[in-house]
This record gives structure tokens, sequence and C-alpha cells, in this order.
């Protein structure tokens, strides 16, 4: 793991990140734990969102350099 470069290490630990939530959300769907579903769920829309608006930065930034 120390010879990952920095991008490819982020973008690992990014999609462990989204995957493992995407499991805590069916684990608690699954167990009929409705609030923290709801909870979970609207995390997940936000660090979505989050990304999301991350990701498009970094590309208009390497487009205008």
């Amino acid at each position: 793991m120390t010879h990952y470069d920095k991008e490819a290490w982020l973008s690992s630990v990014t999609s462990g990140s989204v995957a493992l939530s995407a499991a805590a959300i069916c684990f608690f769907a699954a167990a009929r734990e409705p609030y923290v579903t709801v909870l979970m769920f609207l995390f997940f829309i936000w660090k979505i969102t989050l990304l999301y608006y991350i990701m498009n930065r970094k590309q208009h930034q390497a487009k205008t350099s």
C-alpha cells in the first residue's frame, strides 16, 4: 500500500467507502430498522452529491489548466 500513488489510493478508498455505505443500507433495510435505514440513506445521498461535485470540479480544473 505504500507504493500506491495518491490518486489511485484515494480512488480505491472512495470506492470502498461508497460500497460499504451501500452494503450498510441494505443490511439495515433487511434488518427492518427504518430509522437507521433512512438516516444512512440520507447520508449516502449527501456523500454521493459531494463526491460528484468534487469530481466535476477536478475535471473542470484539469480542462482549464
